[in-house]
């Protein structure tokens, strides 16, 4: 997917993650997160982070929660409740930049295109340890 995205214009990335697509899309990116867990890198964390995901067609944010247990990484949809060390909320089009490597945790923050609320060097610490696959 990272290969077929690159210098696709934001404007159609923006219009497919609007759409009947976007259940689609967000559904396999999310399963397939664990699979992207550098479990060696990730051992000695202790972390969970929220996705609050906007721009979808009923108006109202998709909720993800993912969790890093020493190394093991579960994804849960909705909003399971409990703790958050930090939730990440950004437009559904930033978000598959995001998650294909096309747009970096850090410049993402500084570009206000991921807002993060809580401990920021915690969601930074969950993009150190995915091995997200380069264009």
């Amino acid at each position: 997917m990272a290969r077929a995205l690159a210098g696709v214009p934001t404007s159609h990335l923006r219009e497919v993650m609007s759409g009947g697509f976007r259940p689609v899309v967000l559904d396999e990116i999310f399963r397939r997160l664990p699979d992207f867990v550098n479990a060696r890198r990730a051992a000695r964390l202790d972390l969970t982070i929220g996705f609050r995901l906007l721009g979808g067609p009923g108006g109202e944010p998709e909720r993800w929660v993912v969790r890093i247990d020493h190394g093991a990484c579960k994804v849960e949809a909705g909003d399971p409740g409990g703790h958050r060390d930090a939730t990440i909320t950004c437009e559904g089009h930033d978000f598959l930049r995001l998650a294909t490597g096309h747009l970096s945790a850090v410049s993402g923050v500084l570009k206000g295109q991921l807002k993060v609320k809580g401990e920021k060097a915690k969601a930074l610490q969950l993009a150190s340890v995915l091995d997200i696959p380069k264009a």
